[in-house]
């Protein structure tokens, strides 16, 4: 029976892999640094799908995390206040680099000035949906 694919940012990649190998039936473990809040969720949604996770345990360091979720908007939180920005109807092409278009463009405003967070949510919402709508990386 197949399972749903839960795409995280965190780790996204052998999680990922992980996930379509259970879905064809291969074995398959999943390892990394995994910290915090964002960890033990991946960690916790792994175990729901009876995929081994073998985790290393790090103090997390960072206070600030976002997270996209497609269709239904992204959020940030900079350890103090958590942030959300709503995505908008389209017509979806492709969603694949979608949420790292998104993620790009929130950093490409925060990276330079930490207090524009609304501003780098609208620009990563406008640049996510404008990737999902096309059949390459957007314009």
């Amino acid at each position: 029976m197949a399972k749903s694919c839960i795409i995280l940012k965190e780790n996204k990649g052998g999680v990922n892999v992980a996930l379509v190998l259970k879905h064809f039936a291969q074995e398959t473990v999943v390892t990394g640094f995994f910290g915090g809040f964002s960890g033990k969720y991946i960690v916790d949604e792994l175990q729901t799908t009876s995929i081994p996770v073998k985790p290393v345990w790090v103090k997390e360091t960072k206070k600030n995390t976002f997270l996209t979720l497609g269709s239904r908007g992204s959020y940030f939180s900079n350890g103090v206040n958590i942030y959300y920005a709503s995505a908008q109807p389209l017509k979806l092409l492709s969603s694949a680099c979608a949420g790292d278009a998104t993620f790009g463009s929130f950093l490409s405003i925060w990276l330079k000035e930490t207090d524009r967070i609304e501003d780098a949510l609208k620009r990563s919402a406008v640049a996510g949906a404008n990737v999902a709508e096309s059949n390459a990386l957007g314009d």
